[in-house]
């Protein structure tokens, strides 16, 4: 089952048809199979869970993990329901009244003497550690649909209930919480605690803010802790703008002003992050969150200058989230699968649960503007992609974060290729970031259990050991060239780890690769991976080699409209494929590209991998001159310069591309 907008609207919204009314019928289908899920009106909010091995809670887990469960489905599925509830406040999902449902399930989880009490918080400390716990999370979410429905779902309540769920709130808001995007869920607890006439110590709230801030990496991104992500913008640039406009332009201006700033800075660039269609890209942790990925478009209308028009704002928002909801596999037994479409369990993080992919009503909270505001009235923009031709593309680098963005006119697709990477080798993290690229329309698939190989990466082998790549060091873009250095192992120092600097550019259909490498191990076996092409139900794959330019050899795979090409240029000994089942984010099957070369010395290798890396998704086959876009490659070899050689790529249009390492070494950032 999958959405499809009745009586789409092309007038107002001519990419997408989406309007406010399609967005309501959309969150009344999420809520149906919540609340399907249910045997009754007074169960609590659990959900069935299709995938066990992973998400939370596991057999024996302690019992207040049993409870982080009931408060996360009643929590994120308010996101959801929340702006409904405020334009529809008498709305029954199968049923059930959602007003009296949510309300009655508030009062439980803050009522010690029911069993979906969120528990005595001393005790959970007790009994494993003063660590920070998913509740103070949830609260974030309950206090915004709180505030969001105030006339259904906090007014009703006596002064006795209010106190009661106040207590619940207060004690997490002002526990322990995780130093990073964390903070801003203790934030908005204080805020609405706060505005509600309870006591909060200012000096916990004062000390959260001044943190949040500490966070800003410039361009309108924010580290979340250690890294780069969603998280900054469906955590900082969601949860931030409402800050300021609940309380932050009233009582701190400056600060409101500043985080004003940075939403705008954001809206500068953010859109190019997103295909043609409105697609975001498959990266990072909690990709189960999907559309809240476009959370800070409807976020940014809490600011006084959004830094975006509404018509593109919602034009993102409608695309992100046809993404998800239109895909026939979003959904199972009715609810939103642990996955990124249909289910992947190397996507998935243990502290997930079966309701945790609605934090995507994160992305959904602009709802609650009502269908008058001019979010909902402005006709859809494009955005930059209105001024990329079918033979052109458009980079954009980002320096805060360390990403580079390339928008492809002949696929309507976006990539991303990212530095400022640090993770651990052994990290179950470490697929979702280490990559060398991101792109729309090839999601990442799990590495091989077989060979270990992961797709856009690099595998270095030696007889005793695999090397894993897990940092990436940022120099950033010159003379058009972008300069990243990828380490292997990485854990405290550089010492003599193996690395391989990395330089490339965009061209028409993909970009060109030329790396050195710094490795001295012997017996090195080394493998660069493409992206995955996915093989869907009925489609044909089909391999071809090709030579091309001056006796280059290139590998071709074609199936559906999805098409690579992998081109040795310089380096490489072979050019190999694998196809492989069950390890593709969307599709049964899938077929991985690779180069590969084998030396045996530890000394006096040529350093130089060169290779083009090519896709496309329109259905248009590949030709000789696609395979081969230059006219001619220099090489300088030159031994004063320490840092030979450059090497000069030609092409048709006669521009020139000059890869020089020179001047890399101190200018790297992580």
């Amino acid at each position: 089952m999958k959405f499809e907008p009745v009586n789409p609207d092309f007038e107002r919204s001519p990419f997408t048809g989406m309007t406010w009314q399609h967005w309501v019928d959309a969150g009344i289908m999420l809520l149906e199979g919540v609340f399907r899920a249910l045997p009754d009106a007074e169960s609590p909010l659990v959900l069935p869970r299709h995938e066990t091995a992973i998400t939370y809670p596991q057999p024996g887990h302690p019992q207040w993990r049993y409870r982080a469960e009931i408060f996360e489905g009643v929590a994120r599925t308010l996101l959801i329901a929340a702006p409904l509830l405020k334009h529809i406040p008498d709305l029954k999902i199968n049923g059930i009244e959602l007003a009296s449902y949510y309300r009655r399930a508030i009062l439980m989880l803050c009522d010690p003497a029911s069993p979906e009490y969120v528990g005595n918080i001393d005790a959970i400390v007790k009994e494993s550690g003063d660590n920070p716990y998913q509740f103070t999370c949830e609260c974030a979410s309950l206090v915004i649909a709180m505030r969001t429905a105030k006339d259904v779902l906090w007014e009703p309540f006596d002064s006795a209930q209010r106190d009661g769920i106040a207590k619940v709130l207060s004690d997490w808001a002002h526990r322990r919480t995780h130093p990073h995007n964390w903070r801003l869920f203790n934030i908005l607890t204080m805020v609405f605690l706060k505005q509600e006439g309870y006591a909060i110590d200012e000096a916990v709230y004062q000390d959260h803010l001044r943190a949040i801030r500490s966070f800003d990496a410039g361009d309108g991104w924010y580290r979340d802790g250690a890294l780069f992500d969603y998280y900054s913008v469906w955590a900082f640039q969601f949860y931030g703008p409402i800050w300021a406009d609940w309380v932050g332009y009233q009582e701190m201006p400056e600060m409101a002003q500043a985080i004003e700033n940075s939403a705008c800075e954001l809206m500068k660039t953010y859109d190019r992050m997103f295909d043609r269609n409105g697609r975001q890209l498959m990266w990072g942790r909690s990709n189960i969150y999907r559309f809240a990925a476009t959370a800070p478009f409807g976020a940014a209308f809490h600011l006084r200058n959004q830094g975006v028009s509404p018509g593109l704002a919602r034009r993102m928002m409608s695309g992100n989230l046809l993404q998800f909801i239109g895909h026939p596999d979003f959904l199972v037994n009715g609810l939103p699968s642990i996955g990124f479409y249909g289910p992947f369990p190397p996507l998935v993080q243990p502290y997930s649960c079966a309701a945790s992919p609605f934090w995507f009503g994160n992305g959904y909270h602009a709802v609650a503007f009502g269908p008058d505001h001019p979010l909902w009235t402005a006709t859809e923009e494009e955005g930059a992609w209105s001024g990329i031709a079918s033979d052109s593309l458009l980079e954009t680098e980002i320096s805060g974060p360390g990403i580079v963005v390339t928008q492809y006119g002949c696929s309507g697709s976006s990539e991303i290729r990212t530095g400022k990477v640090m993770i651990a080798e052994n990290s179950q993290m470490l697929p979702n970031y280490s990559r060398l690229a991101f792109h729309t329309a090839f999601p990442w698939q799990a590495d091989s259990t077989e060979d270990g190989l992961s797709n856009m990466q690099y595998q270095l082998t030696t007889p005793d050991k695999r090397w894993r790549p897990n940092t990436i060091l940022y120099h950033g873009k010159r003379n058009n060239i972008l300069y990243r250095r990828l380490l292997f192992n990485f854990k405290d120092s550089f010492g003599s780890l193996p690395s391989i600097d990395l330089a490339d550019f965009p061209i028409k259909d993909g970009w060109l690769r030329c790396d050195r490498l710094r490795i001295t191990e012997p017996s090195l076996n080394l493998k660069l991976c493409h992206y995955s092409l996915p093989i869907f139900p009925g489609e044909e794959c089909q391999i071809e080699r090709w030579t091309v330019g001056n006796g280059y050899k290139a590998l071709v795979a074609t199936s559906g409209n999805h098409q690579l090409a992998l081109v040795a240029v310089s380096g490489w000994d072979t050019l190999s494929s694998v196809r492989e089942s069950g390890l593709h984010a969307e599709a049964p099957e899938s077929l991985l590209l690779y180069a590969s070369q084998q030396q045996s010395g530890r000394y006096g290798n040529d350093p130089l991998k060169i290779c083009l890396m090519l896709h496309r998704v329109n259905g248009k086959p590949f030709e000789q001159k696609d395979l081969w876009p230059f006219t001619g490659i220099e090489r300088e070899e030159s031994h004063c310069g320490g840092s030979s050689p450059r090497v000069k790529f030609i092409d048709r249009k006669e521009a020139i591309h000059i890869v020089d390492f020179s001047g890399m070494e101190g200018r790297l950032l992580i």
